[in-house]
């Protein structure tokens, strides 16, 4: 079986003892198993487009009963429906889902790949570096370095690259506690335009304390 949890629906025919299609909601959860339900024709526009757990919920609710003559199918539907009470199988399914959604669409597909050149990054740097710099816009990671000189290029860049040419001044870096070792700075704009106010860009340097191994109590 796959090692992640999938949901199908389909309109086709399943079953030969009916004339007509049906609507088929095929389940696959790891470590669970697989179920499916067979429903009306009509109910196939309704499902196509829900959330996953939405999907279950309805199917099960719409499933005909007493129409099972195979009662390992009717358990395997249970063990669905019975995982999916759980709130954090819930949201493990919806999770799913929307990552399920987002990689049918080339932009969101090409974040999604991006984000994980970034776990891979911090992964080995995690093992390199006791201390490392998160560069972010609006609490977005965009990287993640071992000196705040680099982090910090990297935002100034995005940040001339994006303002129209001749806008800016200068380009600072202020914090609320200047004393503390671990504190964010936020990159700000002085703006060449006379009478224009400083102004934050989002764009922040956190330093990170990276540990080789979890120890209890850390999260504490």
């Amino acid at each position: 079986m796959s090692d992640s949890i999938l949901v199908r629906v389909r309109r086709d025919r399943f079953d030969l003892m009916t004339t007509g299609r049906q609507t088929q909601v095929y389940v696959q959860i790891p470590e669970v198993g697989r179920a499916s339900w067979l429903l009306d024709e009509d109910l196939f526009n309704g499902l196509a487009d829900k959330p996953w757990p939405n999907v279950v919920d309805i199917a099960h609710e719409c499933q005909p009963r007493g129409a099972d003559v195979d009662t390992s199918a009717a358990d395997a539907r249970l063990a669905v429906v019975r995982w999916l009470r759980d709130d954090a199988n819930r949201d493990e399914m919806q999770a799913a889902y929307e990552e399920h959604e987002a990689r049918r669409h080339p932009v969101a597909r090409k974040l999604l790949d991006e984000i994980e050149r970034l776990r891979t990054r911090l992964a080995e740097l995690e093992s390199e570096h006791p201390v490392m710099f998160r560069a972010d816009l609006d609490s977005i990671p965009l990287g993640y370095y071992t000196s705040p000189s680099e982090a910090r290029k990297h935002c100034e860049t995005n940040v001339r690259r994006q303002a129209p040419e001749g806008s800016i001044l200068s380009l600072s870096w202020w914090t609320e506690d200047v004393a503390d070792d671990c504190a964010t700075y936020e990159l700000h704009v002085t703006p060449s335009e006379v009478g224009e106010l400083i102004r934050g860009t989002g764009y922040v340097v956190t330093p990170i304390e990276v540990s080789a191994k979890y120890e209890a109590g850390d999260d504490e």
